[in-house]
C-alpha cells in the first residue's frame, strides 16, 4: 500500500498554513481538499466581474510577533498589504462609529459618541491583549503545559497577568468600568463586535476572550488581491517545497494503525506516518467533534463604481430587520476599485454576512435578507437598487459546498469559560497525529488558526 510522509485533510487555512510549515522544514506533504479551491470558509470564486471573497473575511493578526507575522515571517512570504486606520465603519440606527488603530482616535471616537471618558481603561486593555498574545506564543503546546513553559512565563512581563485573575474568571461586561456597563447603545456596539470575534455577546465572553475579541480591529489589514492571494502565495510556496494539493479528493474516514494511520478516499486507500486534520476533528474520532452554534447567510453583489469608500462595514439593523433574520447586525467587506487583482473594469465586490442559526433557510429568508440588503444601501449609502448588481444570495448550503462542514457550520468552537479552553482538544493529540482549525484553540478567526498551525511544530 501507498505510503504517505504528511497528509493534511482540508485546504482551508488552517490546512495551507500547516502545509506550507511542515513542507518548508523538510516533509513531503499532501493534502487532500474535496473542493476545487483553497482557502474553506475564508477562500475566494470567480465571476466576470472578478474574484468575490467567500466569507466577509477580515485579515488581521500581522502586528509583530503576531501569529500572522510569525508564520509568514517563518516562510518568508511578504503579503501586499496596507494596515487600516479605520478597520470597521459601524452604523447604528443613532449613531456612526469609526473603530480605529490609534489608541488616541480611538478612545476620542468613543467619548464622543458615549460621553465617556475611556482611554485609561483602553490602555489597561492593551496591555493585557499584548500579554495574552505573548503567552499564547510561549505556551505553544496548550493545553498540555511543560515546566520550561511555566519558567519562561514567570520570568516575562507576561506574568502580570497572574496579578488581574479576574480576567479569567469574570465575563468582558464584569470588568468594564460602571460608565460602559450603564451605557446601552456602547453594550450593544461591544456585543455586536464580539459576536464577529468571539461569537458571544459581553455578558456570555469570558473577559480574556473578549479582550482580544475587542480589540481585534486594530490589527486588521487589507490584502491585495483579496484572500485569493493569500492562498494563491501559500499553495506556490508548498508546490515549491515539494508539496502538493489533491483538489477534488475527498478523505472518507481515517484509522490509527501502531505505526501511523490508514486512510480511506473517494478514490483510494493509503498510510501516512502523520496526519494533520484541518476539518472537523470527527474524521480522527467521533468523540473529539463539537457541534458549532453557527451558519452564515451571506450576499455576493457589485457596484460599476466605487459606492463604499472603507473596506469593511458593520450595520446593526433596526428592530423590523432584526425581527425578519433573526439576527442584530450584518457585515460588509468591500474590495478596492483599484485592485486589478481582485476586480475588473473598475468594479467594487462585496461580501455581506451574518450570523445565522443552524436550522433551513428558506427562501423567504433569503428575499427578506435581500429587501434588508437594498434597504440598508438606500438608508446608509443613498444606493439606489438599480445600482446594485447581484450574484446570489446564500444560504448555509453555500457554506456546505465551500467547507463540507455539516449545515455549513461557521465561527468555531464557543468558550464560555476557562474550563472550556482545557477541554478543548490540543493542535497536538500525538507524536504522529495533529488538529488544527477553528475547531480546536486557538481557532477563532486567521489570526489564532496561524497559532494552532504553528503549534503543531511548536514554533
Amino acid at each position: 500500500m501507498d505510503r504517505k510522509d504528511v497528509t493534511i485533510i482540508g485546504a482551508g487555512m488552517g490546512g495551507l498554513f500547516s502545509g506550507a510549515l511542515w513542507a518548508k522544514h523538510g516533509h513531503q506533504v499532501q493534502i487532500y481538499e474535496s473542493h476545487y479551491a483553497s482557502g474553506g470558509c475564508a477562500g475566494y470564486f470567480k465571476r466576470k466581474e472578478g474574484y468575490y471573497d467567500v466569507g466577509a473575511t477580515t485579515l488581521s493578526g500581522l502586528k509583530k510577533n503576531r501569529p500572522l507575522d510569525i508564520l509568514l515571517r517563518e516562510l518568508k512570504i511578504k503579503l501586499d498589504v496596507e494596515k487600516l486606520d479605520n478597520a470597521i465603519v459601524i452604523l447604528h440606527p443613532e449613531f456612526k462609529f469609526n473603530f480605529f488603530a490609534d489608541i488616541n482616535k480611538l478612545a476620542n471616537e468613543l467619548d464622543k459618541n458615549f460621553k465617556i471618558h475611556s482611554l485609561p481603561f483602553l490602555k489597561s486593555l492593551i496591555k493585557k491583549e499584548e500579554m495574552l498574545w505573548e503567552c499564547l506564543n510561549i505556551f505553544n503546546t496548550f493545553p498540555k503545559i511543560n515546566p520550561i513553559q511555566i519558567f519562561n512565563f514567570l520570568f516575562s512581563k507576561n506574568c502580570k497577568l497572574i496579578l488581574t485573575p479576574k480576567i479569567f474568571t469574570k465575563s468582558f461586561f464584569e470588568i468594564l468600568p460602571n460608565d460602559w456597563k450603564n451605557n446601552q447603545s456602547l453594550i450593544a456596539l461591544i456585543d455586536q463586535i464580539l459576536l464577529i470575534s468571539t461569537q458571544q455577546k459581553s455578558k456570555e465572553c469570558p473577559a480574556f476572550i473578549g479582550i482580544l475579541g475587542f480589540l481585534y480591529p486594530r490589527d486588521t489589514y487589507h490584502l491585495k488581491g483579496g484572500m485569493r492571494t493569500l492562498c494563491l502565495e501559500l499553495e506556490n510556496f508548498i508546490a515549491k517545497n515539494n508539496g502538493v494539493i489533491n483538489f477534488r479528493h475527498k478523505v472518507i474516514s481515517t484509522q490509527q494503525k501502531k505505526q501511523g494511520h490508514r486512510i480511506t478516499t473517494d478514490k483510494n486507500d493509503f498510510e501516512t506516518d502523520i496526519l494533520i486534520s484541518a476539518t472537523m476533528p470527527g474524521l480522527i474520532s467521533k468523540k473529539l467533534q463539537k457541534e458549532q452554534k453557527w451558519t452564515a447567510l451571506t450576499s455576493y453583489l457589485y457596484f460599476t463604481q466605487e459606492k463604499l469608500t472603507n473596506s469593511h462595514y458593520q450595520i446593526h439593523l433596526d428592530q423590523y430587520q432584526s425581527s425578519i433574520l433573526e439576527t442584530d447586525s450584518i457585515f460588509i467587506s468591500a474590495s478596492d476599485v483599484m485592485d486589478t487583482k481582485r476586480s475588473t473594469k473598475g468594479h467594487q465586490l462585496v461580501t455581506i454576512s451574518t450570523h445565522a442559526k443552524k436550522k433551513l433557510i428558506t427562501i423567504e429568508m433569503k428575499e427578506n435578507f435581500k429587501k434588508v440588503i437594498i434597504d440598508i444601501f438606500k438608508k446608509y449609502f443613498n444606493i439606489e437598487e438599480d445600482e446594485i448588481f447581484f450574484d446570489s444570495v446564500a444560504s448555509s448550503k453555500t457554506f456546505e459546498h465551500f467547507t463540507q462542514r455539516p449545515q455549513g457550520e461557521v465561527g468555531g468552537i464557543i468558550i464560555r469559560n476557562i474550563f472550556d479552553v482545557f477541554s478543548l482538544p490540543s493542535n497536538t493529540l500525538n507524536k504522529n497525529t495533529y488538529l488544527v482549525g477553528d475547531y480546536t484553540f486557538p481557532g477563532q478567526g486567521i489570526v489564532a488558526i496561524a497559532r494552532g498551525a504553528l503549534n503543531t511544530l511548536k514554533l
